[in-house]
């Protein structure tokens, strides 16, 4: 029996011993049952930062963590019926393993999974890679230890571990080849990496495992790599070549001044912030409903009003002012609809923003990444409205509006936030135009209460209409003309279908 084929005997004695300590099991280990005086320290060696990294975990924190997933016996006949269902022997190094140690839940990085789970992955990738990214997952490589998508693998045929770094779907056939890279010649040696290394929350490297020197050539010049592209990707996004984009029409420019002036249509949310009470008391008046001034932090912002103020026209000095700031000039259109008001009117909640605001909103967001790993804001997006933190943005470049809203995101990973942006309008000019045939928010409200009500309302007729005459009058609808009084408990006029 080749090496590949045998852990050695001390290594599984090892292996034995390490896993008492339950916080050691895996590479990463567990930080709240790490002992205090083992905690892995704060690489800045600031004592500030190391209460902040201990600052979610109290004194007992071990008691309340969750559970630690226990290191199960297994048999053969279990081993026997994942076998059966994965068409081959399970490598007679990993079965080794399982038998006289244990079924997963230890080992390097976040520990070598349980067999049955594997398997099950195994056949998912078999049977999933082609039709996601048109590539056969390999025969031979079997997947003992997730890492966020990533996946280490044991090579059944030739005994190595491979680490599969998970590429886009869209990589070439040369950059799928490159994701799968040789870890160890054995499983056993890349369990004796693991063995004798601190775990990650003692202050170990990542996953608890040390690295070969190809290992650590490959990290750094991925690294490498990736900086570069960054670098470039920070160039592209710094750089635009600002467009001359046409002024707005006369005639479209003089109704948007016509609405921008009007105090209850000057944005969506303008008339229900100008009722009695404010927004809330709107929302709630055609059911009855009253707030009470003893109503908490939520009912005083909604009453405040969320529709912005309407600023006094922008002058030839603010603007003077915006473009050194901004360090180019601001677009003919957006001139004249500044000329108007500095922001509170038009698209949003709170319309445009003011000018100083605009400024600012964009210089913040070219001067930090702004992605969720690190991404630079396109500085050819100029900030326009803010709805709760979605930006609708004239982009510079050809003058369309770009939305732009994390929630698009499925989460917060790499390639993920280039879903934020999507098209919204093709103008300013489109983008104004329907606005001006929108309706305000309070409208819309009250249009989409009242089909509820008439429907509550047919609704209640129908189910009376099953009663008899002494059940109706029971209910104050004794009266040939209940089906009216139905409708009026409702607020919905007489005869209304």
């Amino acid at each position: 029996m080749a090496d590949k084929d045998k852990i050695d005997p001390v290594l599984i004695g090892k292996i034995k011993l390490r896993i008492v300590d339950e916080w050691r099991r895996t590479g990463e280990g567990d930080y709240a049952r790490t002992p205090r005086d083992r905690r892995r320290k704060s690489e800045s060696g600031s004592p500030i930062l190391q209460a902040l990294l201990d600052a979610t975990l109290f004194k007992d924190a071990a008691n309340y963590a969750p559970p630690i997933k226990p290191v199960e016996r297994i048999h053969e006949k279990a081993i026997a019926k994942v076998e059966k269902a994965l068409g081959f022997a399970v490598p007679p190094a990993l079965r080794q393993l399982t038998l006289e140690v244990g079924d997963g839940n230890f080992g390097p990085f976040n520990g070598i999974r349980r067999l049955a789970n594997w398997a099950k992955d195994y056949a998912k990738l078999r049977a999933d890679m082609v039709a996601e990214r048109g590539r056969e997952w390999p025969e031979a490589l079997l997947p003992i230890v997730y890492l966020n998508g990533k996946r280490i693998c044991l090579d059944r045929t030739s005994g190595e571990v491979v680490l599969w770094t998970k590429p886009p779907k869209k990589a070439s056939g040369k950059k799928w080849l490159a994701s799968f890279v040789p870890q160890s010649a054995s499983l056993g040696e890349w369990l004796e990496r693991w063995v004798d290394t601190p775990a990650w929350s003692e202050g170990g490297p990542e996953g608890g495992w040390t690295p070969p020197k190809e290992e650590i050539e490959r990290r750094e010049t991925a690294e490498r790599e990736k900086a570069t592209r960054r670098a470039a990707e920070e160039e592209r996004a710094r750089s635009f070549t600002l467009r001359d984009i046409p002024p707005l029409n006369p005639a479209l420019l003089e109704r948007v001044r016509e609405r921008a002036l009007d105090p209850e249509q000057r944005t969506p949310m303008a008339r229900a912030d100008r009722q009695p009470g404010g927004l809330m008391s709107a929302l709630l008046a055609p059911f009855g409903l009253k707030t009470l001034d003893t109503g908490g932090p939520g009912v005083t912002m909604m009453r405040r009003g969320s529709s912005g103020k309407l600023g006094a026209p922008a002058t030839e000095r603010d603007f003077a002012a915006a473009e050194q700031q901004l360090g180019f000039a601001l677009p003919t259109p957006l001139r004249q609809l500044y000329a108007i008001a500095d922001g509170g009117f038009g698209p949003s909640s709170a319309g445009l923003l003011p000018l100083a605001k605009l400024v600012r909103e964009y210089r913040e967001k070219i001067s930090r990444p702004e992605g969720p790993v690190g991404e630079p804001w396109p500085a050819k997006l100029l900030p326009l409205c803010d709805e709760d933190g979605a930006l609708s943005c004239l982009n510079l470049e050809d003058g369309k509006i770009i939305d732009y809203d994390v929630e698009r995101m499925d989460h917060e990973g790499p390639g993920q936030w280039r879903r934020s942006f999507a098209p919204e309008a093709d103008s300013l000019s489109a983008l104004f135009e329907a606005w001006l045939g929108s309706s305000d928010a309070l409208s819309d409200f009250e249009r989409e209460t009242c089909k509820a009500k008439a429907e509550w309302a047919r609704e209640a007729i129908s189910k009376f209409e099953a009663m008899s005459e002494e059940r109706r009058a029971a209910n104050g609808l004794g009266d040939p003309d209940w089906r009216d009084e139905v409708r009026r408990r409702f607020g919905v006029p007489p005869g209304d279908n």
